[in-house]
């Protein structure tokens, strides 16, 4: 009995001490973060969530697509300005491209068909480049001269199956050709597309037990080839095109296009590579989010949260922008407990 007595004291004592200090609960905020890639001067932009993100006018100013929006945020004044839409319309934004002398936007809108649009910024005009029924445009990539792209369709109107395409384009629509396709299901088959040089492309085949990895084509579908062997997720590739970095099971790897010779870089996840390819971003598992100088052989820390994710390096290389998640503790009177 003396012990259920002592172990009710104790327990009252714990009731009154927790009632004084009051209950506590948290918050969790993503902020769009900049900061230089040696880990200093880390600036809070704004709560925006994108997915990728654009440096222009001499790294002084991003752009990013917030599904309804295209934003511009000027670093220096810390203020954002929407680009598009001109006019209150009804648009989801996906997979948009920027091209280098702030012209003109290519964006893909699922609300309408997931059709692709070319929208130039000085008319406010803007010219729905596929207008297709029954098919959906995604993961759009622009050549380095800006006269083409490429981008993926699904096409739903073959019955049962779905017929996967990666497509090559101009934008005076004298050039619409497929550069290779394949059937499947409702499961994702071809996943990534990008450059390599004008003629050949690279590219993620995701299907499930059917030679899926990266491969190289040609613009014509041919040497059609496999680099490597597996599934991925995350895949960067530098402004030159020379270096692509992916990750398999929490191991990030390098492709040399010149030769398409791949070598293991660390372990870690979410690579994103700097432009000049010296720089690689990624989280390491341990500590956070970190920006590895590949030349200097140095790693610094930017972020410790756990979902933070680099979304786009400067093109000097110099900055990244990302995605940081911060979690404040509060008590009962909203004061920050940690």
């Amino acid at each position: 009995m003396k012990y259920l007595t002592f172990f009710l004291v104790i327990l009252t004592g714990l009731l009154i001490i927790s009632c004084g200090e009051g209950p506590t609960y948290t918050e969790a905020y993503e902020y769009l973060t900049l900061i230089n890639c040696n880990g200093s001067d880390k600036i809070h932009l704004s709560e925006d969530n994108p997915g990728k993100v654009f440096f222009y006018e001499n790294n002084h100013k991003i752009i990013f697509a917030e599904r309804d929006e295209i934003i511009s945020f000027d670093l220096s004044e810390l203020q954002s300005e929407i680009i598009f839409p001109p006019e209150t319309e009804e648009w989801s934004i996906w997979y948009f491209e920027i091209f280098q002398d702030f012209d003109n936007i290519l964006f893909c809108n699922d609300s309408n068909g997931w059709d692709l649009y070319l929208y130039t910024i000085e008319t406010e005009n803007v010219e729905n480049l596929t207008n297709t029924d029954e098919k959906r445009e995604g993961n759009i990539k622009l050549s380095a001269t800006e006269e083409h792209f490429v981008y993926i369709e699904k096409d739903y109107t073959i019955g049962d199956s779905i017929k996967w395409s990666i497509k090559y384009c101009n934008f005076d629509e004298t050039i619409n050709e497929t550069v290779i396709s394949k059937f499947g299901s409702c499961g994702t088959t071809f996943r990534t597309v990008d450059w390599i040089d004008d003629n050949t492309l690279i590219y993620i085949n995701d299907e499930y037990c059917l030679e899926p990895g990266i491969y190289s084509v040609n613009l014509n579908g041919s040497e059609n080839q496999l680099i490597y062997d597996g599934r991925y997720f995350n895949f960067s590739i530098c402004e030159d095109h020379t270096k692509v970095v992916f990750e398999d099971n929490d191991e990030i790897y390098l492709i040399d296009t010149s030769d398409y010779s791949v070598s293991h870089l660390i372990s870690g996840s979410k690579p994103v590579i700097s432009p000049d390819g010296n720089k690689l971003s990624f989280y390491d598992g341990i500590s956070g989010l970190v920006v590895w100088d590949m030349i200097e052989d140095t790693i610094a820390l930017i972020s410790e949260t756990l979902r933070s994710s680099a979304l786009g390096f400067s093109s000097d290389s110099q900055k990244l922008v990302f995605k940081e998640r911060i979690i404040v503790t509060y008590n009962r009177e909203n004061k920050i407990v940690n």
